[in-house]
C-alpha cells in the first residue's frame, strides 16, 4: 500500500514538472516581440478594427513587432515569430482562433520552417469581432509573459 502511494506521488510530481517544458516549447521565445496578422475574410473594416485592437494590446505589453520589421527580418532570412488571428464569421456568431507560429529546426534532419506551437479559440455571439480578438490577444500575452518571465522586463 505504501509503495502505491509513493508511486502515485512520484507520478503526480513528475507530471507537474513536464508541463513547464511543454509550455516553453509552445511559447518560449525569450520574450521577443512578435509580428501580427489578423484575418477577417470579406470584411476589411472589421479586420482593420480587430487588427488595431490586437496591435494595441501587444504594443502596450511591449510585444509588438511592426510589419516593417517583420518584412526586413524575412528579407534577411530571419522569419519573425507571429501571432495569427483568424475570424470565421458565421452571421449570428463567430469563431476566433489565435495561433502562435515561430521558426523551428528539426534536430533529427535539420529541416527548418515556421510551425504553430500554441493555439486558442473563442466563440462569440454576434459580430463584435474586436472583443473576441482582444480576449485572445490578452490570453496570448498573459501566457507568453508567464512562460518567458525570466526574459520579460515589465
Amino acid at each position: 500500500m505504501l509503495a502505491r502511494i509513493l508511486l502515485l506521488a512520484l507520478a503526480v510530481a513528475s507530471a507537474g514538472q513536464a508541463q513547464p517544458d511543454a509550455d516553453k516549447f509552445k511559447l518560449g521565445n525569450r520574450c521577443m516581440p512578435v509580428g501580427l496578422a489578423v484575418i477577417v475574410p470579406g470584411d476589411e473594416q472589421q479586420e482593420t478594427l480587430a487588427e488595431s485592437a490586437a496591435r494595441t494590446m501587444l504594443d502596450v505589453s511591449g510585444l509588438y513587432l511592426s510589419e516593417e520589421t517583420v518584412v526586413k527580418l524575412a528579407d534577411a532570412g530571419l522569419p519573425a515569430p507571429m501571432l495569427i488571428i483568424n475570424v470565421l464569421d458565421l452571421g449570428s456568431m463567430a469563431i476566433i482562433r489565435a495561433k502562435f507560429a515561430r521558426y523551428l529546426t528539426d534536430p533529427m534532419d535539420r529541416t527548418a520552417g515556421m510551425a504553430i506551437t500554441w493555439e486558442d479559440v473563442t466563440v462569440i455571439d454576434g459580430r463584435d469581432f474586436k472583443s473576441g480578438v482582444v480576449e485572445l490577444t490578452l490570453e496570448f500575452v498573459s501566457e507568453y509573459k508567464r512562460v518567458n518571465y525570466e526574459h520579460c522586463a515589465d
